[in-house]
């Protein structure tokens, strides 16, 4: 599957960027550049516990066909989310996000997995949205909607990033991806 990832535009449209473009690389469906904003904006309207989960509420009403996932980590934030008001084509799931879980579901398409931004700029810790395009034990290629460029880095480069946005920063690992 041929990937073009395009540069976000604003701080805080990582997740937009990479929804946009899954979207026309698996789906065929190609949005107009200002949904970059719309996206992120709904995202923040929707509700102040997790902008994500907003991002993907705005598209599962969006296009209704389709199905989005969003894995998360924290079993605590999974209950939380759970109880928001979302509709069916938003499916969520309590899964720890590791190397075995991101090997099976890559083996299908390329997914979306936050990551610590430290690891690609080494300026500061942030978490980060980028497509995973694919992964094994030794090296992981993604796509970062930061630098709009493809990247391979060592897989344990890549899990050690993962674990920071757990670990030191307290935020939930997430994968999501868009299905049917």
């Amino acid at each position: 599957m041929d990937i073009k990832i395009t540069k976000q535009k604003t701080c805080e449209s990582c997740l937009s960027v990479c929804l946009m473009n899954l979207l026309e690389s698996q789906k065929g469906i190609k949005l107009e550049d200002e949904e970059e904003f719309n996206i992120l904006l709904e995202g923040l309207k929707f509700t102040r516990l997790d902008f994500s989960t907003g991002h993907l509420v705005y598209l599962a009403k969006k296009f209704p066909n389709l199905t989005f996932e969003q894995y998360i980590d924290f079993d605590i934030f999974y209950d939380i989310l759970i109880k928001l008001d979302i509709p069916k084509n938003l499916k969520m799931y309590h899964q720890k996000i590791n190397l075995k879980f991101l090997k099976e579901v890559t083996k299908e398409n390329p997914a979306i997995i936050y990551m610590d931004m430290f690891t690609l700029e080494e300026v500061y810790h942030y978490p980060h949205f980028v497509i995973l395009r694919d992964i094994d034990d030794e090296k992981a290629t993604i796509f970062d909607p930061w630098s709009g460029e493809k990247i391979e880095m060592k897989t344990k480069t890549l899990i050690r990033s993962i674990s920071y946005v757990r670990n030191m920063l307290k935020i939930s690992p997430k994968l999501i991806r868009i299905n049917k």
